[in-house]
């Protein structure tokens, strides 16, 4: 993301960007930290960086200071881009700031990847690096010399004649600009540029419409952001209006992705955005640790507040956690009454030290909330690894259940686990090797996909089928999905294996044609995962499928574990025209709430349920209610796991819309099966 070897200098203490060093390091940058302005015009000569943080938190004589530092920035000749980070934010300081030439003005708390959202501008030099899809089929001479330059000026320039190629290229390059000729084959530029502004990923990627002579009446419509030049404007004209849209996109996709990224109440992370950055994993040789703390016994108290005196509270407590936080962790709001922290290089001993505190510290407040006052519990889990092959979802599933292993243990509610391959993660040699071997099977397309029919009993005649997994190894035949499902749960490969099959399963679809629809399991890892569903919205519009011809099967289960993140994808797909099928494993819970807040098309039901409901009358007529719910939520129910046919004739009484099992058809590779 960042430019290589781009330097950042600190003047100040620089403990309100502690761990932005680490941070800046990952991204392939340096920071120099000085604590006196007297050492300012050094650094800025030595080191010549690209942008200075000057902070002004504790610092008695701010105003000075703030002087002292627009003297020594009077004297260079390349200013870098300046941020000032304090702990006031009244007009007074910030206007001083602006006097002594700020680009950015932060005030506490900051994290390091706050600051680093605003460092992202200055990350490259004029006319450097920049990433260019050009799509022109009849280039001027002049013009394809200006092609050359740009090349030969350390641009990156990919050229497209055929339009029809414009999305997968857009995907698989990931352009800082467009130049678009103003006539295409078969199509207008500015046609091909709203086409692409559509796609969630691309609407913000600026567009330069390239016109020769006869075309200057040329307007692009409302296709944005934008700019019409000639194919003889000059080389430095064309460079600059480069850096303007480049660096102008990258500000408001800056802007954008912090709105998606931060809890606006607390300013922490939001949980989309603190999964993303466990996504990124960890440096060899780090001793990575989550923090998960939840607020408790709120029953007594927030029913009786208002939204508003809610999120005062909310507020109160992330204002305490911010003042007991070191500054080198990450924080993060999960959840309404729910944080979440990140620390790397702190021992087992410092964090349990640190939940301690935090737990106290909460617990022992008094908050005024409104005219009255609160007080609340808490409970912290925390988990640790120092296995860098380890991801950091798996470590945020770790100290959620060491939270709420906290609230039995009664011991200072605080509960600690590591994340190792010694403690129950790869427990023995097969399972070692079952997992290494899971981790290429991808590449070595060692999976095979099942088919398994899904029949009506109402005399639809749409051909379903659920797509199942399959593992081939060469010397064992096929290993059961029972064996290695768990191991590549454990191991965190659930997310590129989802994403395997989801996209063999729409080659399938794209090659069958026809009104053939597939039943897809996701698993959670996937519907958590920040980037999922985008990923999937673009697969989309690359295979140019309809959405209808994919249903995604969720486990309830798997809902209850992020309520919010599953009813978030389920609406997505559901835009997309997919369907959900939602796996009730209990039919004698109440599965309204449920469809409530997911507008699942299908509800399925397992194999206990058919066992039970042969020989209770009571949970026939529960069956028999569930139906009902689910028509009434536009929703079908599918009875899994049809082994004989006496079951048909009941579930068929019961009102059951469509089956399936072995009865119909065992899995297999092909999509044969008669729907009559």
């Amino acid at each position: 993301m960042y430019e290589r070897k781009h330097s950042v200098a600190c003047i100040g203490k620089g403990e309100s960007t502690g761990g932005l060093g680490k941070q800046l390091e990952t991204e392939g940058c340096s920071l120099c930290v000085v604590e006196r302005s007297a050492d300012l015009a050094r650094i800025l000569d030595s080191e010549k960086p690209g942008s200075l943080i000057v902070d002004l938190v504790g610092r008695k004589n701010c105003f000075k200071f703030l002087d002292d530092v627009r003297k020594v920035l009077d004297t260079v000749r390349e200013r870098p881009r300046l941020i000032v980070i304090s702990d006031r934010a009244d007009q007074k300081i910030r206007l001083k700031a602006v006097q002594a030439g700020s680009d950015v003005f932060l005030a506490t708390p900051v994290t390091p990847l706050l600051v680093l959202q605003h460092l992202f501008p200055a990350s490259r030099r004029a006319g450097e690096g920049h990433r260019i899809l050009l799509i022109h089929d009849a280039m001027s001479d002049r013009f394809a010399e200006t092609v050359a330059r740009l090349k030969h000026d350390g641009m990156l320039v990919k050229q497209l004649s055929n339009p029809a190629q414009a999305m997968l290229s857009m995907i698989n390059f990931m352009p800082d600009v467009l130049i678009i000729g103003h006539l295409l084959p078969g199509c207008h530029g500015d046609e091909i540029g709203k086409m692409i502004h559509q796609l969630s990923d691309f609407e913000e990627t600026p567009v330069i419409y390239l016109c020769n002579e006869d075309d200057k009446a040329f307007t692009p419509g409302d296709t944005f952001p934008c700019e019409v030049i000639s194919d003889s404007t000059d080389y430095p004209c064309i460079v600059s209006l480069l850096d303007r849209l480049v660096v102008a996109g990258r500000n408001r996709s800056n802007r954008i992705q912090y709105l998606r990224d931060y809890d606006q109440l607390t300013g922490f992370l939001n949980r989309e955005g603190f999964l993303g950055l466990l996504e990124r994993g960890f440096r060899k040789g780090d001793v990575a640790a989550v923090i998960v703390l939840e607020i408790g016994n709120l029953n007594a108290h927030v029913h009786g507040l208002s939204p508003q005196m809610q999120n005062e509270l909310v507020f109160e407590v992330s204002s305490l956690l911010s003042r007991s936080i070191p500054p080198a962790l990450v924080n993060a709001r999960i959840g309404d009454y729910g944080f979440a922290f990140l620390s790397v290089d702190r021992s087992r001993q410092e964090l349990e030290h640190l939940g301690k505190t935090l737990c106290h510290d909460i617990c022992s407040q008094i908050f005024d909330i409104g005219d009255g006052s609160v007080t609340v519990d808490c409970n912290l889990g925390i988990a640790v690894t120092d296995d860098p092959a380890r991801d950091g979802l798996s470590l945020l599933s770790l100290a959620v259940q060491a939270c709420h292993a906290a609230v039995k243990s009664g011991l200072d509610h605080v509960c600690t686990r590591v994340l190792a391959p010694t403690d129950g993660t790869l427990q023995s040699g097969e399972d070692r090797e079952l997992a290494e071997y899971l981790q290429s099977a991808i590449d070595k397309n060692l999976f095979r996909l099942v088919y398994q029919p899904i029949a009506s009993l109402r005399g639809n005649g749409v051909e379903k089928y659920e797509v199942l997994l399959r593992l081939y190894d060469g010397s064992a035949g096929i290993v059961p999905p029972s064996r290695f499902m768990p191991i590549a749960v454990q191991n965190g490969l659930m997310y590129s294996i989802d994403r395997w099959v989801i996209g063999s399963a729409m080659e399938v679809l794209k090659e069958r044609g026809g009104n053939t629809s597939l039943f897809v399991k996701v698993a959670s890892e996937s519907i958590q995962a920040p980037g999922f569903s985008a990923w999937l919205e673009r697969l989309f519009d690359v295979c140019g499928l309809p959405g209808n011809r994919l249903v995604f099967e969720v486990c309830d289960a798997n809902i209850r574990a992020g309520f919010k993140q599953a009813a978030a994808f389920a609406t997505h797909v559901r835009q997309l025209g997919c369907g959900i099928s939602l796996q009730h494993n209990d039919i004698r819970k109440d599965i309204a709430p449920m469809l409530e807040h997911i507008p699942a098309s299908y509800v399925k039901i397992n194999k206990s349920t058919i066992d039970e409901i042969a020989t209770s009358h009571e949970l026939r007529l529960k069956l028999k209610s569930m139906i009902m719910v689910c028509e009434e939520h536009k929703a079908r129910l599918i009875t899994g796991f049809v082994e004989d046919a006496g079951d048909l004739q009941l579930l068929w009484k019961c009102g059951v819309h469509y089956i399936q099992g072995n009865f119909l058809q065992e899995p297999d590779e092909g999509l044969g099966f008669d729907f009559g």
